[in-house]
C-alpha cells in the first residue's frame, strides 16, 4: 500500500543469501539447483505505523500478496541502490509491536534483484 510509511535507510539491513536449495532424493542423491535467476538478497526493515496504517497493511499482506507467497515491488527499494523492477517476497508474518502512539512492524524481506 502506499500510505503506508516507510523507515530511514539507517534502519534497513541488506545481506545477500544463498541462491540454490537442495533435496534428498530417495535414491540418496541430493539435487541442487538455484531457486531464482538474480542474486538474491534478505531485507530486514522495520515499518512505523498508525493501527489504521496497519489495518491496512494486514488486508494488503493477506490478499494481494496472498500470505506472503505473492511477489511485490517496492518503490523505495531505488532508494537503497537497486533496479525499479526488483521483485520482493515477505519471509515472516508481521507481527505489531505496541509503542505509545504507533505500532512497530519488523519485516524480512528476500529481494530478487
Amino acid at each position: 500500500p502506499t500510505d503506508v510509511p516507510m523507515t530511514n535507510t539507517g534502519q534497513i539491513v541488506v545481506q545477500p543469501v544463498f541462491s540454490r536449495t537442495a533435496r534428498q532424493l530417495q535414491s540418496g542423491r541430493k539435487e541442487v539447483r538455484r531457486f531464482t535467476s538474480g542474486e538474491p538478497y534478505e531485507m530486514s526493515v522495520t515499518l512505523m505505523m498508525t493501527p489504521e496504517q496497519y489495518d491496512t497493511f494486514i488486508a494488503w499482506y493477506e490478499d494481494d500478496c496472498d500470505m506472503g507467497t505473492v511477489k511485490f515491488q517496492a518503490f523505495w527499494a531505488e532508494d537503497l541502490g537497486f533496479s525499479s523492477d526488483v521483485e520482493m517476497r515477505i519471509l515472516n508474518y508481521p507481527k505489531r509491536r505496541d509503542r505509545k502512539f504507533h505500532f512497530s512492524v519488523p519485516l524480512k524481506l528476500l529481494v530478487f534483484a
